[in-house]
């Protein structure tokens, strides 16, 4: 039997219900029609004498999806999602390039134990620890980053490549920290840069040629890294006012030209230094004030050059191989107050003209093979003489007799420069060239005419000073030490220096702890 014929009020209800919607449907755009085929073959099979409960509970869920559907389609059309948020605003362009730099240098952070990039987070770049900001050189009413201080974070990682970013910047220090790799070529970027101090941490590679590249640069310290290879010639024709190279792997002959160079203190000590002292070495008088050369492998005699340093404060050249006596002139360092030539193989007699400079505070001669002291130098309070370890015949902790009496046999010939002892032919000592400027014609040929100190040549006027304030490195402790103790043999050692606190102090930042010095 038929159930279309059967109960057609039934099957023509559903049917109609079905109809309505899908015509319901077409007149609402975007609306999907609703095929009704398929339950249209259900209903046929599922003819019979209990089929209206099955059609009528299909009717309803077709009836129940179609409004779900159209709940859904309503609530996407009228009840959008939320925009994103706004991307983060900066006061302008340059804080902006700051704020991706220092994140990109928070992932190139692999140590940080003090957390002190932990607020390295937000667009108030400014008060992000470290950064000083200040007014824009070009333009007074844009606020920059013009220092960066991390001196001591004990921070471990690289230096970014985008370090460019940080056009402004003045002042770089990151000094005792673990920062290893080398130094990025980008830093040649920074045109304001007027201080840079990478010292005390892992850096490797050659002299960072692009920290040369700097135009305002006046102080470079790179001591207490890796740097290796030789010392550029570039280094002494900046104009620097400062420079720290000391305590690397540097092997190098002393550059050609490093009497060129305007700094009034260079330390290049803790190296291995060979070759000759160059001819230009004169050309230092009357502008360095602090020369630093110990622990570097030098040997051969003192050149006299050194004597026309007639402004130098401090001259240190212990721990070395220097011989002979000391240079004819010393009573010309008018300006010394610190004289260092400890752990070397000096010999003869240290005279009172040595002594009694007049601005003279401490004179080491330990460790040397010196015979004699001049007794007015023990009669002068305000020098500190340390002459331990020589062949003094009234002094205290003096070397053995026979250790004396073998060296003193030995002869030192200081012949154009050069030193070398009689007794032992086949060392090849550091060389020294004189610089000695032509007598008149008419006049013999005499050291005294001969070295005439020049005088004082004036310092360059600094270019560019930037006006914020100085992220400068800690102050050294009441004796500071300038250099680790020398070790002239295994079974000698000396210790340290201690520099005045009127000297140094514009430039030192405090190096790693000098080694346990021996006591006497």
């Amino acid at each position: 039997m038929d159930v279309r014929k059967a109960r057609p009020s039934i099957y023509h209800l559903v049917l109609i219900t079905l109809s309505r919607h899908r015509h319901r449907h077409r007149h609402r755009r975007r609306h999907r029609i609703i095929d009704t085929a398929p339950l249209r073959a259900c209903l046929s099979a599922m003819a019979g004498p209990f089929s209206i409960i099955p059609l009528f509970l299909l009717s309803l869920s077709s009836i129940s999806l179609s409004s779900a559907h159209l709940h859904l389609h309503y609530a996407a059309h009228h009840n959008p999602a939320p925009p994103p948020p706004p991307p983060p605003q900066f006061p302008n362009c340059r804080l902006e390039k700051a704020y991706h730099f220092f994140q990109a240098w928070k992932t190139a952070i692999y140590s940080d134990p003090y957390n002190f990039t932990a607020n390295w987070i937000g667009t108030d770049v400014c008060a992000y620890n470290g950064v000083v900001c200040a007014p824009a050189i070009d333009d007074h009413d844009l606020t920059v980053v013009a220092a960066l201080d991390l001196n001591h974070a004990d921070i471990a990682g690289h230096l970014p490549e985008n370090i460019a970013d940080l056009a402004d910047l003045a002042i770089l220090h990151i000094n005792s920290n673990r920062f290893c790799g080398v130094v990025p070529a980008g830093i040649s970027k920074l045109r304001r840069l007027y201080e840079l101090d990478l010292s005390n941490n892992r850096l490797v590679g050659a002299f960072p040629m692009a920290v040369l590249d700097l135009p305002e640069i006046k102080y470079l310290d790179l001591r207490f890294n890796e740097f290796e290879g030789p010392l550029p010639e570039k280094l002494f024709e900046k104009d620097l006012d400062a420079i720290f190279v000391n305590n690397n792997r540097f092997k190098s002959a002393i550059p050609e030209n490093i009497g060129n160079s305007p700094a009034s203190v260079i330390v290049m000590s803790g190296n291995t230094l060979t070759g000759k002292f160059p001819r230009s070495l004169a050309g230092m008088a009357g502008k360095v004030d602090e020369l630093i050369l110990s622990n570097s492998n030098l040997s051969g005699c003192l050149p006299e050059e050194f004597t026309m340093f007639n402004t130098t404060a401090v001259l240190d050249l212990q721990g070395n191989h220097f011989a002979g006596e000391l240079p004819a002139g010393m009573e010309k360092l008018q300006s010394l107050e610190v004289l260092d030539i400890s752990g070397n193989e000096f010999r003869g007699k240290v005279s009172e003209m040595v002594c009694a400079l007049p601005n003279l505070k401490t004179l080491a001669v330990a460790g040397n093979y010196f015979e004699e002291v001049d007794p007015a130098c023990e009669a002068l309070p305000e020098v500190v003489v340390d002459d331990r370890d020589n062949c003094l015949v009234t002094g205290r902790n003096q070397k053995p007799e026979e250790e004396c009496r073998a060296e003193l046999s030995r002869e030192v010939v200081c012949d154009a420069g050069k030193s070398r002892s009689t007794a032992d032919e086949e060392a090849a000592p550091l060389e020294f060239e004189k610089a000695v400027p032509p007598p008149p014609p008419s006049q013999p040929k005499t050291p005294s005419t001969a070295r005439v100190a020049p005088r004082a040549s004036p310092k360059p006027p600094k270019s560019f000073i930037p006006q914020i304030v100085k992220s400068s490195p800690p102050p050294p402790p009441a004796a500071a030490v300038y250099s680790s103790a020398p070790s002239p043999s295994p079974s000698t050692a000396f210790p340290p220096i201690k520099i005045p606190e009127s000297l140094g102090g514009r430039y030192l930042s405090s190096p790693p702890p000098a080694p346990a010095m021996a006591e006497y």
